[in-house]
């Protein structure tokens, strides 16, 4: 191999080392890092050293990984010791900074924001070498109703960065990583930094609220105004549940994320005013290799204005570093091959933002443009503008198939069609449009009138038929991940021949869709009958718990649901459900209608099939499932194979609310389940004295004996009387960290300990499993298989 091609070996090697790290549940010392340049050096040497050509390769590979590796752990591993210290969590703590984003709405009345700390107190500063420089923020009451002062001081209650850890789905506690927050909490209270400094990227965030301020008011009254404003800004805080809802359903989230389709357009329409001016204007007096200079650099400044009108997040810095990656490609006289513009993209990436791998977008991102490539790279002419729109459009949604599935997510069919539609649109009409209004609001501020009812008329011809799409029947695509490999390669393969030989590899690409189709609504396999798994979700502040006994499920409480904000169901089951290959609920137990245990009903409902459903207050969810039989929880008895049984009880004289609560024991060999609900201890003695616990008491005494604590270890619960009866192997707590209820209570922990029982908490080992294999019970704790910027069992956050 040439220097050249060792040179971008080398590369490559860099960016699979920069990517791998994540893969590791442990960041290695830093100090192992310090000697990187020595042994860089050293492996360098080795390699001219080195005789045959195979070995020098290997050499190259292995420095480029150790490179690679030493960036992001390095960077890593500074970021992981600015968090919090787990000491301070919960303590009111004076802090100083300027806010670093536009507030936006949140739960309760509340307003969201971060903060950029200036400083901390005094007394901290010395105790502490190494404190948060970015917090994120909640304020409540009467104090979100007023303006938060660009600089402030503020007495703040955090805790450290945490959120729920399942094996699959949403990860916040990744996502406070990814973005650089320290610590999260609330604002006690504020007041106005008066003589605080206020540096340029202060000064920057307050010139983009100040923008955005003025737009609300300016056309704020128009319909599509929320649109408009994410399109423009970037700020998508004025977007309702609505909104979100049919992007969801239309797979359209990216248009309203400022990103390589924003920023290209953005950058194509400079490029093509520079050199229509450049060209026709002063075409005897300008080079070829000058138009194409100015080119590059208007299409750099003119992406970079738009990225910071957009406030420089996360997606709109990694599009803009592949704008202006590809245009340095597209202007160059001599031009690299393709995949090397490809891979100097993904390295400046890396380089600028070495948690970058952390982010969905950018695996998505990356393969997307990498399907382009593969697409139209390669092609010795190109198609015309509808079958290129269809073959990039198809491509990428049968490409990115098999990593939305890996990710337990799958795509909306309606998403193909959508997108169709709306890219044209939001790059032929949209976009030009919105951004000519921008410059007229600006110049002309007596337009706003017939600017605003143009924005409206534009935005309604790209809004409209994406909600008459998500009205629209489509099944979601959900294969396995097998066959979602195999449907996406056989397409693009089917892309990359000419049409005239396509007809029979396109009778088998439709072939194994409608065997797919068919096996996964008709055809489910089935599980053996001694099979026997328990799930603990870690859906925070509530409960879920998902039963596996030979080939049925029993789901029992659907977790917590806060509208617009968080929803257990979409966020935690549905994605776990799809990688388990669950696709059918037997039995749904609704323990009480509590909202951190029966939020999602209707999501759960529309997403798969229900069997039968229990409840101890069956009224209320008949409210919200009216074409559903709820049955009441009155002491039936449920029989499956493997010698499972499955008991039912409620109190006798409930009077509603947590004392309704329907209690489940679940028996097998082997093993003894207790759900509990929320029920006090007054219930709690009245389900022992009446015998119904000692219904098995010999499987039960031989077997490991699993509970979930009543009402999340609250101090009107787990009783002494519940304790000595049922003497539980381990007791989970399923609560929210450190949330405002206090669950677990001291009281019931210490109860606990006193009785010699083991307790773990949901929150501090995420999602549990438990596995009965040849009567063992296997024991699995997500957090244990977690990547290292996740917070570990263990302190700072230690069960009970």
């Amino acid at each position: 191999m040439s220097r050249n091609g060792q040179r971008w070996l080398f590369l490559a090697a860099c960016a699979s080392g920069a990517i791998l790290l994540y893969s590791s549940p442990l960041l290695p010392p830093l100090r192992i890092f310090a000697v990187t340049p020595g042994i860089v050096a050293v492996l360098w040497f080795v390699r001219r050293q080195a005789g045959p050509t195979r070995a020098r390769l290997w050499w190259v590979m292995l420095a480029g990984l150790v490179v690679g590796t030493g960036w992001t752990a390095w960077h890593a591993g500074k970021q992981q010791s600015s968090a919090l210290p787990a000491e301070l969590e919960g303590e009111p703590l004076q802090v100083q900074g300027y806010l670093c984003d536009h507030p936006t709405p949140g739960n309760f009345g509340s307003q969201r924001f971060s903060l950029c700390v200036t400083g901390w107190s005094a007394s901290l500063t010395r105790r502490y070498k190494q404190l948060p420089d970015r917090l994120r923020l909640s304020i409540y009451g009467d104090k979100a109703r007023q303006v938060i002062p660009r600089t402030l001081s503020a007495t703040v209650v955090l805790k450290r960065p945490h959120g729920s850890v399942n094996p699959v789905g949403f990860r916040y506690e990744s996502w406070l990583f990814r973005h650089g927050y320290g610590a999260t909490g609330s604002v006690r209270s504020l007041e106005a930094g008066n003589g605080q400094d206020c540096p340029l990227i202060c000064r920057y965030h307050g010139w983009r609220s100040k923008l955005i301020d003025s737009l609300s008011r300016t056309i704020g009254h128009t319909h599509h105004f929320p649109l408009a404003l994410a399109l423009l800004t970037g700020y998508r805080g004025e977007l309702t549940d609505a909104h979100w809802d049919t992007l969801k359903k239309t797979g359209t989230i990216h248009l309203v994320a400022i990103s390589g389709l924003h920023l290209g357009l953005v950058a194509m329409a400079a490029a093509w005013l520079v050199r229509l001016v450049l060209v026709f204007v002063l075409a005897q007096r300008v080079s070829a290799q000058t138009i194409r200079v100015a080119v590059f650099w208007s299409v750099v400044l003119v992406s970079t204005g738009y990225a910071l009108l957009a406030g420089f997040t996360v997606p709109t810095r990694r599009a803009l570093i592949m704008v202006v990656v590809g245009s340095w490609y597209l202007t160059r006289a001599a031009r690299p091959p393709l995949w090397q513009g490809w891979l100097i993209a993904l390295l400046a990436v890396l380089l600028m933002d070495p948690v970058a791998p952390l982010d969905r977008g950018f695996w998505l991102s990356f393969l997307a443009v990498a399907l382009l490539l593969m697409l139209f790279g390669g092609r010795l002419g190109r198609p015309g503008t509808v079958q290129g729109l269809v073959m990039a459009q198809a491509g990428i949604f049968a490409g990115l198939l098999p990593a939305l599935v890996w990710a337990g997510e799958g795509s909306p069919l309606a998403g193909l069609l959508a997108n169709l539609l709306a890219i044209p649109l939001i790059s032929l009409l949209a976009m030009p449009v919105l951004m000519v209004a921008g410059i007229l609001l600006a110049l002309l501020p007596v337009t706003a009138h017939w600017i605003s009812w143009l924005i409206d008329l534009v935005l309604a011809a790209l809004w409209l038929p994406l909600e008459a799409i998500a009205g629209l029947p489509f099944p979601g695509l959900y294969p396995d991940l097998p066959v979602s490999a195999l449907l996406s390669g056989l397409f693009i393969s089917l892309a990359l021949i000419p049409a005239s030989r396509a007809f029979w590899p396109g009778v088998l690409l439709a072939a194994i869709w409608m065997w797919q189709e068919t096996s996964t609504q008709c055809i489910s396999p089935v599980p053996p009958d001694d099979r026997f798994r328990v799930h603990v979700w870690d859906v925070g502040q509530g409960l879920s718990v998902l039963l596996e006994y030979g080939p049925r499920t029993l789901l029992y409480d659907t977790g917590p649901a806060i509208p617009g904000s968080y929803s257990a169901v979409e966020n935690v089951l549905i994605p776990n459900f799809r990688k388990l290959d669950v696709r059918r609920i037997d039995t749904l137990v609704v323990s009480h209608w509590d909202s951190d245990h029966a939020g999602g009903l209707q999501q759960l409902k529309g997403q798969l099939p229900v069997g039968r459903i229990f409840s101890g207050e069956p009224d209320k969810v008949r409210e919200v499932l009216p074409a559903s039989k709820v049955m009441p929880c009155r002491n039936p008895t449920l029989a499956a194979a493997g010698g499972v049984k499955v008991r039912f009880w409620r109190s006798e004289n409930p009077s509603g609310g947590n004392d309704s609560s329907c209690v489940l024991l679940v028996e097998a060999p082997g093993i003894t389940l207790l759900l509990t609900g929320d029920i006090p201890r007054e219930t709690e003695a009245e389900m022992v004295a009446s015998g119904w616990l000692h219904g098995s008491a010999g499987m039960r005494e031989t077997g490991y004996r699993l509970m979930l604590a009543p009402h999340h270890g609250s101090k009107t619960s787990s009783g002494d009387a519940l304790l000595e009866s049922f003497r539980p192997d381990l007791t989970l707590f399923s609560a929210g960290y450190r949330h405002r209820y206090g669950h677990p209570h001291p009281d019931v922990t210490e109860r606990y300990r006193r009785h010699g029982l083991s307790t773990e908490n949901i929150a501090c080992t995420g999602a549990m499993t438990f596995v009965l294999e040849d009567g063992q019970v296997q024991v699995l704790r997500s957090r244990d298989s977690a990547g290292f910027w996740i917070d570990p069992p263990g302190p700072p956050c230690e069960p009970g």
